[in-house]
């Protein structure tokens, strides 16, 4: 019996397209030409395919991760491009069942794939990170997936918030009040009793209102999210009301004496809330500080 042997190139160790594997036919020939001075041109060949199996098709995996800030039942929809499928997905970010806030591919084919998201009124796209299991650097628009690899795309959305500005006036009047704003537009407006004026669609950060003083009237203001006016903390999805209160000051009553013809000493007598008094012509009478 005689044996031979050599080495055949390994698509693992060569890639795609530069293995023995990717030799048609069968290459490798082996001529006795006599032995013995017999036998003559003896020709037996071999095919790589039938000592080395091909080895399993190169494909990956691809993963997509809905993130939001807070946490909410707003679904997102997504598009891929490549040949993925499903080519168009919807995900979102809450517990309740509805939707999986995660987009499994396994069994990519090696290439190059895209996956993007259809923006939503009300957030932003804040980041999009995307880690390769094997090191690479990969990004949303272009993933080179590898034989063996996963990727995984986190999206994340930060949700925008609202301002209330509202008007109390104690007792209520129709008294109107002037607002500025270094960081809300409009940057100024008026209110009255029981009106309000809203700010939607802010992006998370810090803002500010502040209402003109009214010589008639003492002014409070309060954030229900215990921020002050003048720095109002917005957090992502979040609504803060803020309520100006006013109230009218104390004042007073003065009672004037007048008679016709002037200069009469009669003494007139008057009964007020305050007390008794008597007035004669030219006299006053003052009340002092009342309450509203």
């Amino acid at each position: 019996v005689f044996a031979w042997g050599g080495h055949i190139a390994s698509r693992l160790d060569w890639g795609t397209g530069n293995s023995a594997g990717d030799i048609s036919g069968s290459p490798y020939h082996m001529r006795l030409i006599s032995l013995d001075g017999f036998g003559g041109n003896q020709d037996r060949s071999l095919s790589a395919g039938a000592v080395e199996p091909p080895p399993p098709p190169e494909e990956g995996t691809i993963v997509v991760v809905k993130d939001t800030v807070p946490n909410g039942p707003q679904d997102f929809g997504f598009t891929t491009t490549g040949g993925l499928s499903p080519a168009s997905f919807s995900l979102d970010d809450d517990a309740d069942g509805t939707l999986s806030n995660t987009q499994t591919f396994s069994n990519v084919a090696v290439g190059t794939y895209s996956v993007s998201e259809t923006p939503v009124s009300g957030f932003d796209l804040t980041s999009t990170n995307c880690v390769s299991s094997i090191g690479d650097t990969e990004t949303a628009g272009s993933l080179e997936v590898d034989n063996g690899e996963t990727i995984t795309c986190t999206f994340k959305n930060t949700k925008r918030g609202t301002i209330i500005v509202e008007k109390d006036t104690i007792p209520n009047d129709s008294t109107d009040f002037d607002f500025t704003s270094q960081s809300l537009a409009p940057s100024a407006f008026t209110l009255s009793d029981g009106q309000s004026e809203t700010f939607s669609d802010l992006v998370p950060g810090t803002y500010d209102v502040s209402e003109t003083v009214h010589p008639a009237y003492n002014t409070s203001a309060a954030c229900d999210d215990l921020s002050d006016p003048s720095s109002i903390q917005l957090d992502p999805g979040e609504t803060v009301t803020c309520t100006f209160t006013n109230t009218i000051k104390q004042g007073g009553i003065t009672v004037v004496k007048q008679t016709n013809p002037d200069g009469s000493q009669q003494s007139f007598d008057f009964t007020a809330t305050w007390g008794n008094f008597s007035l004669s012509d030219g006299g006053f009478e003052n009340s002092g500080s009342l309450p509203p």
